[in-house]
């Protein structure tokens, strides 16, 4: 008898600590917004092709610029905020050609995406990872002209802000496919209703 009552005893769940729906919802976004799950969201977009041009830039748009390249493996660092958010950087590697007349230069590019992830309720009851469209202004670009010539041409084609508006205009278009949006959104409620259906 007195085996039966520790027993019952060791498996009885212990008092509840209650907190208030606030504070239960905050550790709640922390404990389903984690950094492996919002990065497994956006490595949709890792290995996609991307291709600029070509572009018709500098005095008079004689200069022709292609890009070939290919989204590489992001990274994502949480922030220190009120909000639960995260930096996330896309690097993107690119093989650039610019051609003024029969002269063709070549450059490599790297350049960098940067946003801010933020997580969001959303009715009816919906955690939505808002990512926001990038402008120019969010995307760092490094070019390495090979040649002093190739150097004088790129300052020449503002090639630097060429690349960062078609890219930023690239990584838009793969933010609004559907494949992300629904990386991006996790169904709360459905969620609760598939644990609750009896198998």
């Amino acid at each position: 008898m007195a085996e039966d009552i520790v027993s019952e005893a060791a498996d009885s769940p212990a008092e509840p600590t209650y907190i208030d729906y606030a504070e239960f919802g905050r550790r709640f976004f922390s404990a389903a917004v984690t950094r492996d799950r919002v990065l497994d969201g956006v490595r949709t977009m890792t290995g996609r092709p991307i291709e600029v041009g070509p572009l018709s830039v500098g005095p008079m748009g004689l200069a022709k610029v292609r890009a070939r390249g290919t989204i590489g493996e992001p990274t994502l660092e949480p922030r220190d905020a009120e909000e639960i958010t995260f930096a996330l950087t896309i690097p993107v590697d690119l093989k650039l050609t610019i051609q003024t007349g029969i002269d063709t230069y070549r450059f490599a590019a790297d350049v960098r995406v940067n946003l801010v992830l933020t997580a969001r309720a959303a009715e009816p009851l919906v955690i939505v990872i808002d990512v926001p469209p990038p402008s120019s202004r969010d995307i760092d670009v490094g070019v390495q002209a090979e040649g002093l010539r190739a150097t004088f041409v790129q300052t020449l084609a503002s090639v630097d802000a060429e690349i960062k508006r078609a890219v930023a205009k690239f990584v838009r278009r793969e933010l609004a496919k559907p494949a992300l949006q629904k990386a991006t959104r996790i169904d709360v409620a459905r969620a609760l209703e598939r644990y609750a259906t009896p198998r």
